[in-house]
């Protein structure tokens, strides 16, 4: 059990965290910005290593870890045949810091033993990115983005990254207001889910359909019974007639249409899938 005092320093570590993790998304790739991610990375994170330090808490390595390291150990490895040495190094260097973060991250997360706190920091990051992104466009300006049939998020981020992390936070938010009956979160979830779809991934779409219906349908396994029978049943449908009814929407064109053109073949096979296909074959 923590005392108050800790209780107190790990709510304002989740809320340095919080701050972190939106600033990936709204500061990572610009050079000028970028440093002010850095910055926060090393208070959050270097906060929770002081954290654990201050408190003595062992250092477990979980099998991702493990793993982690042997892909690490790989790529350097690779510097020996690597046709650009320096940005091979870089990479690795890269890969180096995610590993740190992960250690104490994931060691910070088991010390806590309050896994929704750290989900709730993540989908509250995702909110501040959503504000940051309509306040960056506009609401008319990214609504008329997609109109025109523009992947929106360009200027901001990788428009792939942007809508996966709204897809998790879009899912997060389902986890709360299904699981824990937060349901003022169910009209909150409509500004992840139309960011995440904004950004025409194709991703996006297996994420949100297979992330709701997994957490719908784990809940009903645990607990069989007809009011939950009733329930699945009812969410089964509102997912389904949502899913219809957005993917007739002008604005969301963009990513049904990629998706439509990953499933054909020929010349009809949107471009990026035929890319991918080229580079298989290679």
């Amino acid at each position: 059990m923590h005392t108050e005092r800790e209780k107190k320093q790990i709510k304002w570590l989740l809320i340095m965290l919080t701050v972190y993790f939106s600033s990936i998304l709204v500061f990572s790739i610009k050079t000028d910005l970028n440093k002010y991610s850095q910055i926060l990375f090393i208070a959050s994170v270097g906060m929770c290593a002081v954290f654990l330090f201050v408190h003595r808490i062992p250092v477990q390595f979980g099998p991702y870890l493990h793993f982690f390291l042997l892909f690490i150990i790989v790529c350097s490895i690779s510097l020996l045949w690597a046709r650009d040495s320096g940005l091979a190094t870089e990479k690795i260097v890269t890969l180096i810091q995610l590993y740190i973060m992960s250690l104490v991250l994931l060691n910070f997360m088991l010390e806590i033993d309050n896994m929704e706190a750290v989900l709730k920091a993540i989908m509250f990051s995702g909110f501040i990115s959503a504000v940051y992104i309509f306040a960056f466009y506009g609401i008319s300006g990214y609504l008329d983005m997609l109109r025109e049939g523009e992947r929106a998020g360009q200027e901001i981020n990788n428009v792939n990254a942007i809508g996966m992390y709204m897809s998790v936070t879009a899912i997060i938010c389902f986890y709360f207001a299904y699981i824990r009956k937060q349901y003022m979160l169910y009209p909150a979830m409509i500004v992840p889910v139309v960011l995440a779809l904004g950004s025409g991934s194709r991703k996006v779409l297996v994420m949100l359909v297979v992330g709701f219906s997994l957490i719908a349908l784990v809940d009903y396994a645990s607990n069989v019974d007809i009011r939950k029978s009733i329930g699945f049943l009812a969410i089964a449908i509102v997912l389904i007639a949502a899913f219809i009814w957005i993917s007739q929407q002008e604005i969301f064109n963009t990513v049904f249409e990629r998706f439509d053109g990953m499933l054909q073949q020929g010349r009809k096979q949107e471009h990026s899938a035929m890319i991918r296909g080229m580079m298989r074959e290679a």
